[in-house]
């Protein structure tokens, strides 16, 4: 009994030797929290009483997940209500407030070694090396894209803070897709060949302002050239086709511009009347003709030969307008009565109203 110094009544009484009536609060280390459920012979072992440790971590030391990383004063950020529970107030008590995810991870998660001992730095790259995706093209400053509530999901406004301002399907792409090099020392050009140059299915042709035609929204969407500024306007029934039925092929460029390279194939009279389509009709319908056999040729068109259709005199392949009128004889040689008796001169004695119709005195 020496080493309780014959005290016993100090927490024991006649009435009940197990009942306890020390007043621990009445010492250098008040029982707070977990500490009043604790059994005595939990911290004094083998009923030593004098000396007792006071410090969490002689007592705790086996229960130190951080394996001694984060030094022995315990106090700093746990409390003896809720062993598990951290009260360090990481915003007020270091430069590095604790947003987003980083307030829900582990303190072990950055703290690999002893706080104590080894400073973190606060830039975002010292951390999430391993996680830039980007591999370093983008530079070290991750907060001008990131933040800390999401890793994935980036809030640089390329409209404000560069000169490119993302338009239509430009707002789908991945940074990825445009910068492909290092960000500081890659100067991306904003024309839209530099980066197009490889849908460019003219072959530069049509030359280097795509916008020009195109825009944005859809590369193969609604083109927007002005065609009548070509030497080819479209006027009539050409304004409603679609640019692929006449360019055939992509470059544009080297579609012929002539009737018959397009219309060889409507071309009912198979090339007897020479391949000058315009001459005789117009865009505004392949049925409509307009040409004036008195006026634009030296053979008028009167009497019975109003009636006839053209193929009816035109029998072989027109390659110009003749501008010296022929005689009766190149048709009619096969209806002269006379065999030639009286020349080729029919008009002296007959008119083109009938052959019957004789005017010779």
């Amino acid at each position: 009994m020496g080493k309780y110094y014959n005290k016993c009544h100090s927490c024991h009484t006649e009435d009940n030797w197990l009942q306890n009536k020390f007043k621990h609060n009445k010492t250098r280390f008040p029982l707070r929290g977990k500490h009043q459920e604790t059994e005595c012979v939990s911290c004094h072992a083998g009923d030593q009483y004098i000396k007792t440790p006071r410090d969490c971590y002689s007592c705790h030391k086996p229960n130190d997940v951080h394996q001694g990383r984060n030094g022995k004063q315990c106090q700093k950020c746990h409390s003896p209500y809720k062993w598990k529970k951290v009260s360090f107030d990481h915003d007020k008590k270091t430069k590095f407030p604790l947003r987003g995810k980083h307030d829900r991870i582990s303190c072990q998660a950055c703290h690999k070694q002893s706080p104590q001992k080894v400073k973190l730095k606060t830039s975002c790259i010292s951390c999430h090396a391993n996680d830039d995706r980007h591999k370093g093209r983008y530079g070290i400053k991750c907060q001008s894209c990131h933040n800390s509530t999401s890793w994935s999901k980036h809030f640089f406004n390329h409209d404000k803070k560069t000169k490119f301002k993302l338009r239509g399907k430009h707002r789908e792409a991945q940074c990825a897709d445009c910068h492909k090099g290092n960000l500081y020392k890659t100067k991306l050009k904003q024309d839209c060949y530099s980066c197009h140059q490889i849908d460019d299915k003219h072959k530069q042709q049509q030359g280097k302002q795509c916008q020009r035609c195109h825009n944005e929204n859809s590369w193969r969407g609604k083109v927007r050239f002005d065609h009548d500024v070509t030497h080819f306007p479209l006027i009539g029934l050409h304004a409603l086709v679609p640019c692929e039925e006449c360019h055939l092929t992509s470059t544009y460029k080297n579609t012929k511009s002539d009737c018959n390279s397009c219309h060889s194939a409507d071309d009912t009279h198979n090339q007897q009347l020479g391949t000058q389509c315009e001459d005789c009709h117009t865009p505004n319908g392949w049925g409509i003709w307009e040409f004036d056999h008195n006026k634009q040729s030296e053979f008028k068109i009167n009497g019975a030969h109003k009636g006839l259709h053209c193929h009816s005199c035109h029998r072989s392949e027109v390659k110009r307008i003749a501008h010296n009128p022929r005689a009766c004889s190149a048709c009619h040689r096969n209806d002269d009565p006379h065999n030639g008796q009286f020349g080729s001169d029919c008009e002296r004695c007959h008119t083109t109203k009938s052959f019957h119709d004789i005017k010779f005195r």
